[in-house]
C-alpha cells in the first residue's frame, strides 16, 4: 500500500507462512522467508524455510536459496540489489542431522547469498546464535544480535545484545544483562532501535 492507506492490494495467497519481508533497493521487489515444511508440534512453527523474492507489479514468486534452511529471518537485499543477508540456525536434512551444515559452516549463522551464483558464504564471524541482521542503506554497517554470555562471562539465562559490524570489525554496543528480541537500524545507520525483555524472570535488570 502507499504512506496514506491507498493502494493496498495483496500480493500473496495461501497457508504457507512467510515472514520477514524487505524492500529491494530500487522498491520493485520483496524479500523474505518462506517455509517448505510446518510442525504444530514445535514452539517455532516453520521448521524449514528459503529465501524467496516476489515481484511487486506481476506478483510472482521464486526461490532464491536452493537450500532449506531452519527458520531464516532478516533478509535484506545489499545495496547492488543482487546480494542479500540473512541469518539461519544451523539447517538440518531430511534425518533431522545438521552435522553437514556445521561441517560447511562452523558456529556462523548470518550469511551472504549471491543469487546470480548460487555461492552462499559466512558475512563474518561472531560465534553460534548471532541473528537479526539489518543494514545501513550505503552498506557501510551492520547491526546484529549476538549471545554474550561467554564474552561476559555469566551463567544462568541466555543473553543476547547488540553488536555493529564497520570496517571488517564487530564492536560491542550494549551491555543490558538481558535477552534482546529485536534490533533494526536507520537508513543512514547513525541510530538503532531494540525490543528487549527488562523485567524477564521479574527482576528488572535495566541500568
Amino acid at each position: 500500500m502507499n504512506v496514506d492507506g491507498s493502494g493496498y492490494r495483496v500480493l500473496t495467497e495461501g497457508n504457507i507462512w512467510r515472514g520477514w519481508p524487505s524492500f529491494s533497493p530500487d522498491g520493485r521487489r520483496l524479500i523474505y522467508a518462506r517455509s517448505t515444511s510446518f510442525s504444530r508440534q514445535r514452539p517455532y512453527g516453520p521448521i524449514n524455510s528459503r529465501i524467496y523474492e516476489i515481484d511487486i507489479a506481476t506478483g510472482v514468486e521464486r526461490p532464491l536459496t536452493r537450500p532449506a534452511f531452519s527458520r531464516p529471518s532478516r533478509p535484506f537485499y545489499l545495496p547492488d540489489g543482487r546480494r542479500f543477508i540473512f541469518s539461519s540456525p544451523p539447517a538440518f536434512d531430511a534425518t533431522g542431522d545438521n552435522r553437514q551444515f556445521k561441517q560447511l559452516y562452523g558456529d556462523n549463522t548470518i550469511f551472504v547469498m549471491d543469487e546470480a551464483n548460487n555461492r552462499l558464504v559466512p558475512a563474518f564471524t561472531q560465534g553460534s546464535e548471532s541473528a537479526r541482521p539489518a543494514i545501513s542503506r550505503d552498506g557501510a554497517r551492520i547491526v546484529f544480535l549476538a549471545p554474550t554470555n561467554a564474552i561476559d562471562g555469566v551463567h544462568g539465562f541466555l543473553n543476547f545484545d547488540v553488536f555493529v559490524r564497520e570496517a571488517d570489525a564487530n564492536r560491542h554496543i550494549t551491555r543490558l544483562s538481558t535477552f534482546i528480541s529485536y534490533v533494526a537500524m536507520a537508513p543512514d545507520g547513525t541510530q538503532i532501535v531494540i525490543i528487549d525483555d527488562r523485567k524477564r524472570n521479574g527482576v528488572d535488570v535495566s541500568g
